[in-house]
């Protein structure tokens, strides 16, 4: 009997320790992620605003934005919002699109979930509330290459969901396969952590807005 529970312990004394030290390490690694984002995310809203793009891009990194403290390490590269020229029921009050967002955040396991965001109101939204876009095992799975693909669905995805979008085939085609992706996708990623994600995003986006 002893011996079976010495096995036993032992056994998964050296699964958990394996599992905590790679927990660790792919924590370890979210700030050069996040750095290595933070640069192709501020060219990107730079180069918006040099070429007077209809909206301005907005940059937060839960590391320097105060509301999102406690929260989960994310950061996130989002549209600011811009009125649609009717008024709200009445109420002398514009409506307003916003929301577009693409968010790079890390669970408590230390993975990587990508998600796009559309623009919405109260008079036009898409069916979908987000698409997961990837999941990587960890930060340093994604690099510079794997960021600017992320950004260029970011503006496909701006172009299909947007009132003033004015998109081609290639971006229907590339929204339609990043659909498809999601349900696969989706499966893998806990409600806890999408919740925790939604919570993220809703606070980046307030800020990105002002």
């Amino acid at each position: 009997m002893n011996t079976f529970a010495t096995n036993l312990i032992r056994k998964h004394a050296v699964r958990f320790k394996t599992g905590i030290e790679r927990v660790s390490e792919r924590r370890s690694q979210w700030d050069t992620l996040a750095d290595r984002a933070n640069i192709i995310m501020r060219v990107a809203a730079d180069e918006a605003k040099a070429q007077n793009l209809f909206e301005n891009l907005y940059v937060l990194d839960s590391r320097e934005t105060s509301e999102l403290t406690n929260k989960l390490p994310s950061i996130q590269l989002s549209f600011g919002q811009h009125p649609l020229g009717y008024n709200e029921f009445k109420k002398n009050v514009f409506v307003m699109e916003s929301g577009c967002s693409l968010t790079i955040g890390q669970v408590v396991g230390g993975q990587v979930i990508c998600t796009l965001y559309p623009f919405s109101s109260v008079l036009a939204s898409r069916n979908e509330k987000y698409i997961i876009v990837k999941i990587a095992s960890s930060p340093d799975d994604l690099q510079e290459k794997n960021i600017r693909g992320l950004v260029a669905h970011l503006f496909s995805y701006a172009q299909v969901s947007s009132v003033y979008g004015a998109p081609c085939l290639s971006d229907w085609l590339q929204v339609y396969w990043l659909k498809v992706k999601h349900w696969w996708l989706h499966f893998r990623v806990s409600k806890v952590a999408l919740n925790l994600l939604d919570k993220v995003t809703g606070a980046v986006i307030d800020n990105g807005s002002a």
